[in-house]
């Protein structure tokens, strides 16, 4: 019984890095500001396919390219479908109160020549952010407390009641965590292989 095995090779390991300019057009959906602060501007990543990871170099404290690409300071590569040569997700917690996250999906597309050296950078950008509540429930929210805080002066309720109650009062003035704005951003960035 002749039994014939077929292997495919695996894409060659690489350590490279991509420097990719902020041109004008580049931000779309951003506000007039946030264009003119980081138009001109170069964002760098070291990219090592060997250990899936990409990392970014933009923690310089006068710098602030972090928040157009999300590295802090470096992401895993994960699946590619179709186009992409490389691809990974990663998130930025902005702040805890008012609660703002950023989670980033980004890819670079091939080329369609192999040797070109210029890539495409996509990065799609999800805001999340706690949304308000609406104002009637926290008056009414206002009376209910203190409703139990007269009962609680009577003797009718406990410490650890009105305790428990205050406890849940002020969980549930915060509202539930929704999608915001979604950014959608396009780079033209160069590859350079490093040196080992």
């Amino acid at each position: 019984m002749l039994v014939l095995l077929s292997f495919s090779t695996p894409a060659q390991a690489e350590q490279y890095r991509l420097a990719c300019k902020i041109g004008p057009a580049d931000l779309t959906g951003a506000s007039f500001g946030d264009k003119t602060r980081f138009f001109g501007k170069v964002m760098d990543f070291d990219v090592d396919t060997e250990q899936k990871i990409i990392y970014s170099k933009d923690l310089r404290s006068e710098t602030d390219e972090v928040i157009v690409h999300g590295l802090w300071p470096d992401a895993r590569l994960i699946g590619t479908f179709g186009k992409q040569e490389i691809a990974w997700n990663n998130e930025l917690l902005m702040e805890e109160d008012p609660y703002l996250k950023y989670k980033y999906v980004s890819y670079i597309e091939k080329p369609s020549n192999k040797k070109d050296a210029k890539r495409i950078l996509y990065i799609s950008i999800q805001e999340y952010k706690r949304s308000s509540l609406a104002k009637v429930p926290k008056l009414l929210n206002k009376f209910k407390h203190n409703e139990m805080k007269e009962k609680l002066q009577k003797g009718e309720i406990t410490q650890e009641e009105f305790d428990k109650f205050e406890a849940k009062i002020n969980k549930s003035k915060k509202g539930p965590i929704v999608k915001g704005t979604l950014f959608k951003f396009k780079f033209n960035c160069k590859k350079t292989l490093l040196e080992n």
